[in-house]
């Protein structure tokens, strides 16, 4: 019955986790691109100004880059939305 409910429930990336996904299969482009490299090297004071002006995607790239189990939760996710399309 269990399997039934988790099926039923939608289950969707957000806006920061759609980001690092793009960021790490390398399919941004053009200023997405720039923009990921930036946050990912920057210091975490500006970091924090980056926030500020893209708070979804910094947000996402500052979780991975510090958020023990992140990637592995979007994986997770990734994982069961295929899941889910395989079966219906």
């Amino acid at each position: 019955m269990t399997n039934v409910i988790e099926l039923n429930k939608e289950i969707k990336l957000n806006k920061s986790e759609q980001f690092v996904v793009d960021w790490q299969y390398r399919r941004l482009g053009g200023f997405m691109s720039k923009l990921a490299d930036c946050i990912a090297h920057a210091d975490t004071s500006n970091q924090k100004r980056l926030v500020k002006a893209f708070p979804d995607e910094a947000q996402g790239i500052i979780n991975f880059q510090s958020k023990e189990g992140y990637w592995d939760s979007i994986q997770d996710k990734l994982d069961t939305i295929k899941e889910k399309r395989e079966w219906m």
